[in-house]
């Protein structure tokens, strides 16, 4: 997990090469991991807790209505390769999801009427690729608000930005976005918000 400055929190999944849950106020209560061998799962221990994904980020679609993989398959293999931090110590995270490679940079926004999260994708490629999706939600209702902006579980707000050449599709209760990736680098930006 990442506690950013002003109370912006993300939990990051090494295995699935998702952001998995969101939260704002306190990172977690560390206590249980103080004492014996610090094993078990420790929630967040702040407030407005969004969990907004669970499972494989990309995935290979025939179709938008293709279901969603439980796992990386083989055909495409997903690799963490680490992180590295800025001068702020905010990671970027560095993955690879089959021949793309992935840096995926997460940046709190405070100030104004903003709360929340901003994430940029920048996703480079050696040869064009035209049916790899985006999960950028499941588990949780997505309502269309119009503007590139989507309403997720009645709480926060997902603003779709740069980098989509289609319209992201609602589906049971996950937001896909279809990416049309050209040879070189690519850039996807969301932008998470609470109401």
């Amino acid at each position: 997990g990442v506690g950013y400055h002003g109370g912006v929190n993300l939990a990051f999944s090494a295995d699935n090469m998702s952001v998995d849950l969101l939260w704002t106020g306190l990172f977690m209560d560390g206590k249980r991991h103080w004492t014996g061998r610090g094993q078990g799962y420790q929630p967040p221990a702040g407030q407005r807790v969004l969990k907004v994904n669970n499972g494989p980020a990309f995935a290979l679609l025939d179709s938008q209505t293709s279901g969603w993989p439980a796992n990386y398959p083989e055909s495409l293999p997903a690799r963490f390769h680490g992180y590295k931090f800025n001068a702020r110590q905010e990671p970027t995270f560095y993955y690879t999801i089959g021949e793309v490679q992935v840096e995926d940079t997460p940046q709190p926004l405070i100030g104004g009427n903003k709360f929340g999260l901003q994430r940029a994708l920048t996703l480079t490629t050696e040869k064009a690729v035209n049916n790899l999706y985006f999960r950028a939600v499941s588990g949780l209702d997505v309502k269309d608000a119009g503007g590139g902006r989507f309403e997720v579980g009645g709480s926060a707000l997902i603003e779709v930005g740069k980098g989509v050449a289609q319209a992201p599709v609602l589906r049971n209760n996950e937001m896909l976005i279809p990416l049309q990736l050209k040879r070189g680098e690519n850039v996807l930006t969301l932008r998470y918000t609470w109401k």
